[in-house]
């Protein structure tokens, strides 16, 4: 459970507006919130689970619009009349909007304001294929692009950035363009496509933090819904659960840093998972500081006093498994939330190597406090090195050896490296996102 420290609001307006007998349109708008003061939104993705399509939201654009909505089945992007989303969005002096007509034919194309006056019309008999628009906004900030074809009309939402010094706007065929793809995402399969019921999940992104939601519109329907974003450099407050991962059950504040030489775009928890506070010292041998232990690629983890393991389950003394550490699997994932793994092989290896480490001394005055918290013994998961030793797993196999190792930073006395180790030992596990 965590608190409501970042708060994105979206709010899904309906329009009883009816595009073509049963068809209507749906405006989504995204607002971002923190500690009750409005926050830049830097990018919103909205994939649709149902047709396996999606679309990308870049700041200062928070509205989607979506036409057409019934339209069940497109088989491809150049089965329908199609209208596709200009990018950038929004526009300083000019942008270019692309449609495809599947034959020949009168295209009538609109641009209006969002009061619906018409500021822009176009009329011409267009060939099969590809066509481009080009658009010259005003001083009006929201426009809607409307092309017609026979039965078929689509929409999409220009925004202008009001730089451009144009008193008026301006809207001109300029002629036919190559099939190269038109989608904003490179994971798009085609144009974005949406029936009612349909399945979405929206992803809002705040600089290194980002929050996902599942949603089905239906229409004629206002929803607020909101969800919770930790900003890198905030401590978060986790509340763990005994069970199949949390050896125990305790509330944990973490603290949180980016910057960190090596992987600057990437934020950390300066303390290890399940730490109840951050070392106080590179040699700290308290159980506090420790935190839990995992063997490579298991959900559990484990707690040591320096006397008792808890769980004191029977110890798996061979992992063989060839596998990366699987994300059904990753205890920073399934504790701390979305978007938080284990350290991949290629992260600990940038940091050892940007922040010259070559002792102990190295990890721990770094940002990220690491420190020399032991292990669990790959023969019986005693405890072992605490504040000698400290042992990290990463999420990757070794490629030098076999399916029993895996890779880790290690450091003591005189070293500091990414190196592989057996998968039973049980090892430190500090989370990225």
């Amino acid at each position: 459970m965590k608190p409501s420290i970042f708060l994105i609001s979206m709010i899904l307006l309906f329009s009883p507006t009816m595009l073509l007998g049963q068809r209507s349109e749906i405006l989504l708008t995204y607002n971002g919130m923190f500690n009750g003061q409005y926050a830049k939104l830097d990018s919103i993705l909205i994939e649709n689970l149902d047709r396996h399509c999606d679309t990308l939201l870049r700041w200062p654009d928070t509205a989607f619009h979506i036409p057409n909505v019934g339209i069940n089945d497109i088989a491809s992007s150049t089965a329908l009349f199609q209208v596709f989303q200009n990018y950038p969005n929004p526009v300083e002096d000019h942008t270019e909007i692309r449609i495809y007509v599947p034959e020949s034919g009168l295209v009538n194309a609109d641009i209006t304001d969002f009061s619906g006056n018409v500021i822009a019309s176009v009329s011409k008999e267009l060939t099969k294929g590809f066509h481009t628009y080009s658009f010259v906004p005003g001083h009006t900030q929201m426009y809607l692009f409307t092309a017609t074809f026979r039965e078929f009309k689509q929409s999409i939402k220009v925004v202008a950035s009001l730089k451009n010094q144009a008193a008026t706007s301006s809207l001109t065929c300029v002629g036919t363009t190559s099939a190269g793809t038109p989608f904003k995402s490179v994971n798009t399969s085609g144009s974005f496509r949406f029936a009612l019921n349909d399945n979405l999940k929206v992803t809002a992104y705040h600089i290194w933090v980002k929050a996902s939601i599942l949603y089905a519109p239906v229409e004629n329907k206002t929803d607020t819904i909101n969800f919770s974003l930790y900003p890198c450099g905030s401590p978060m407050t986790i509340n763990h659960i005994s069970g199949v991962v949390a050896p125990v059950s305790k509330t944990v504040i973490y603290n949180t840093v980016y910057n960190v030489p090596g992987e600057p775009a990437k934020c950390w928890i300066t303390s290890n998972l399940g730490a109840s506070r951050q070392a106080t010292a590179a040699d700290d041998a308290t159980e506090a500081s420790a935190g839990w232990y995992w063997q490579f690629n298991r959900k559990q983890g484990y707690m040591h006093d320096g006397q008792t393991r808890t769980p004191n389950t029977i110890w798996e003394p061979a992992v063989n498994q060839p596998q990366y550490w699987l994300t059904a699997n990753d205890p920073c994932g399934i504790e701390l939330g979305d978007g938080w793994h284990v350290p991949t092989f290629t992260e600990w290896f940038n940091v050892d190597q940007s922040g010259n480490w070559t002792d102990p001394n190295g990890p721990w005055s770094s940002d990220l406090k690491l420190h020399l918290a032991g292990a669990l013994n790959i023969g019986n998961g005693s405890l072992v090195s605490r504040g000698s030793y400290g042992f990290y797993w990463s999420s990757k196999s070794s490629w030098y050896v076999d399916d029993y190792y895996g890779m880790y930073l290690v450091f003591y006395n005189t070293q500091s490296k990414v190196d592989y180790n057996n998968k039973a030992y049980g090892y430190s596990v500090r989370c990225v996102r």
